[in-house]
């Protein structure tokens, strides 16, 4: 997927625990995902239970469709500071600018 250049409709961390993210796409879809480990700029963490969800037609009144791991838990979560909201290293990546949800 190309990066998203958009904020996220919704990010819950604590910066110390997990983490959820869901954003719209430009034609309208809701993706999102979610990392167990949260992320707190201190580099790459491998995590089964990381995982990623679609809403493909931006209905958010139905169940979202869970999509299916294709690699290791190897970098399923790319943290670092100012590089946005990476899962895996290409797989989904919100990019923030500087003073977005106060990063």
């Amino acid at each position: 997927l190309p990066p998203l250049l958009l904020p996220p409709l919704l990010l819950l961390s604590t910066y110390s625990g997990a983490a959820l993210v869901v954003a719209r796409t430009q034609g309208g879809a809701v993706i999102g995902g979610y990392n167990p480990l949260g992320y707190d700029g201190y580099g790459n963490k491998a995590t089964m239970g990381a995982f990623l969800f679609t809403w493909p037609d931006g209905d958010m009144s139905k169940l979202p469709h869970k999509l299916p791991k294709v690699s290791t838990d190897q970098m399923a979560v790319v943290d670092g500071l100012d590089k946005g909201i990476h899962f895996g290293p290409g797989d989904l990546k919100i990019l923030l600018e500087r003073g977005e949800l106060g990063l």
